[in-house]
C-alpha cells in the first residue's frame, strides 16, 4: 500500500517493494489526498515509475477510509457508506484518469478496479462515451481513442466469483458484461468456490478468459505458469513421499509438513514474543536467514523474563 501523501514518497515506497520484496503491483485508495486527485499531472511520477517497473496499480476502496468524504455524507451508518464508498468511488477514479488523459499520455499503464464487482463499468463506459462527441474537441483535444478503447488496453475490474451474486445470477449476464473479454475485461478473487461457480454459467472457454484477464493484469506471462506448474508439481512429490507404515510395512502418504518458509515464519513469532530459541541458538540457522532480529511492540515481554 502505498503512502499517497507525498508523490515522491510514494514512488520511493513502490521502488523498494518491487526491488526488494517483489511486488508485482500496488495497492493505492482511490480517495482525494492532499487535494490531488487522480487526473492532476501531480501523478505522472508515479504513473510513469509503474510503466517502467512494469508493475500493476491496484484500486481499492474500504468503507470508513480516512479521506472519503462518504464518512461526512452518511455519518457512522455502514450501511450508507459501504454500498457508497466502493462503486462511486472507483466511478470517480475512472473517470478522472479517461478524461484527463492519464491512458493517452501512459499507454502502458495496467489499472484494476478491485474488489467492487463490476456491473458499474460498462453504465459508466456509456455514459462518458455518450458526452465524447459534445465535450472532446473543447474540453479533452489530447484524446485519441474513445472512452471504452482506453478501458479495453489500460483497465480490468474485479468479478468476485465467490460472492453471492455471481452464485445467484449468471456471471456472464449481459448488463454485467464480465464474461464479454471484447467489452470489459476482468480479472477474479481465486478462492476454491470461484471456478465452481463460473463453470456452472459460463462456458469453460469464457471461464478461461476470465481468469486469463487476472493473469494479464499482473503481467503474468507463459513463463510465470510453467514455473507455478513445475512448484505444484514439486510440492505434490515431496506430499506424497513414501514413509513406513506401522502396522504392516506398507506404504502410506505422508502427512504434509509446514514448509521451509512456514517454519521460518514460526521462528520469527517466536523470537519476536520471547526471543531465539535453545535450538535457534544452537545450530545458527535463524541468525544466517535474518540480519537482525524482528521485534514487536506489543509483544515485547519484560526484561527479565528470559526462555531457558
Amino acid at each position: 500500500m502505498l503512502p499517497v501523501h507525498d508523490v515522491h514518497l510514494a514512488c520511493r515506497e513502490l521502488v523498494r517493494c518491487v526491488r526488494e520484496l517483489g511486488a508485482v503491483g500496488s495497492f493505492i485508495r482511490p480517495n482525494l489526498v492532499n487535494g490531488h486527485y487522480w487526473h492532476s499531472n501531480y501523478w505522472d511520477p508515479l504513473y510513469s515509475l509503474h510503466e517502467e517497473l512494469n508493475v500493476t496499480w491496484g484500486f481499492h476502496e474500504g468503507t470508513g477510509a480516512w479521506y472519503s468524504y462518504f464518512n461526512d455524507l452518511y455519518g457512522e451508518n455502514r450501511f450508507y457508506r459501504h454500498v457508497a464508498s466502493h462503486w462511486i468511488e472507483m466511478q470517480q477514479a475512472l473517470i478522472a484518469m479517461i478524461i484527463g488523459g492519464v491512458f493517452e499520455f501512459h499507454p502502458k499503464l495496467r489499472v484494476g478496479f478491485l474488489e467492487a464487482q463490476n456491473s458499474w463499468a460498462p453504465g459508466l463506459l456509456s455514459r462518458i462515451e455518450w458526452d465524447y462527441p459534445q465535450y472532446r474537441d473543447s474540453h479533452a483535444p489530447y484524446l485519441s481513442m474513445t472512452p471504452r478503447e482506453y478501458f479495453r488496453r489500460n483497465c480490468w475490474a474485479a468479478v468476485e466469483g465467490a460472492s453471492r451474486r455471481s452464485r445467484r445470477r449468471p456471471v456472464s449476464s449481459a448488463p454485467t458484461g464480465c464474461a464479454s473479454p471484447p467489452t470489459i475485461r476482468t480479472s477474479t478473487r481465486i478462492s476454491r468456490t470461484s471456478p465452481t461457480n463460473l463453470l456452472k454459467n459460463v462456458p469453460r472457454e469464457i471461464a478461461a478468459q476470465i481468469f486469463m484477464g487476472g493473469a494479464h493484469l499482473y503481467a503474468f506471462g507463459e513463463r510465470d505458469f510453467q514455473r507455478a506448474a513445475q512448484a505444484a508439481d514439486k510440492a505434490a512429490r515431496r506430499s506424497l513421499r513414501p514413509a513406513a507404515d506401522r502396522s504392516g510395512g506398507t506404504w502410506a502418504a505422508r502427512s504434509r509438513r509446514p514448509s521451509a518458509c512456514a517454519r521460518a515464519m514460526r521462528a520469527v513469532r517466536w523470537q519476536a514474543c520471547f526471543g531465539p530459541s535453545s535450538r535457534s541458538r544452537r545450530s545458527g540457522w535463524y541468525w544466517s536467514c535474518f540480519s537482525e532480529a524482528p521485534t514487536s511492540p506489543r509483544r515485547k515481554r519484560d526484561a527479565s523474563f528470559s526462555r531457558s
